[in-house]
């Protein structure tokens, strides 16, 4: 389990949950695209992208991403996950507990 608290910042916090779930990669989205939190450098491009095919009912793409719909506060976050596999359903239920975990500490 990790605890938000025990990070600096959203973007820390993010980063534990990708070495938890070995994920290359991290980013929240809004449901309109805005950036919340990223992983990595660039992450506003993806969030726009990705929270457009997440409205289209896509949940991975040809590139291995892999996006989770995450209830907070009455909206839908987009989690865009990027592994070198394929995650489980238990390991994406996992994941989006401890990504709600997070948004309720930072966000």
């Amino acid at each position: 389990m990790i605890d938000p608290r025990n990070a600096g910042s959203l973007e820390e916090c993010l980063g534990a949950i990708g070495e938890k779930y070995g994920l290359a990669s991290f980013t929240l989205a809004t449901a309109d695209g805005l950036l919340i939190g990223s992983t990595k450098p660039g992450g506003e491009d993806e969030a726009a992208r990705y929270s457009y095919l997440y409205a289209q009912g896509k949940l991975q793409d040809e590139t291995g991403a892999e996006l989770l719909g995450i209830p907070h506060h009455g909206e839908t976050v987009v989690g865009i996950a990027r592994s070198s596999e394929h995650l489980s359903s238990e390991l994406m239920n996992a994941l989006e507990r401890d990504t709600q975990d997070a948004l309720r500490h930072w966000v």
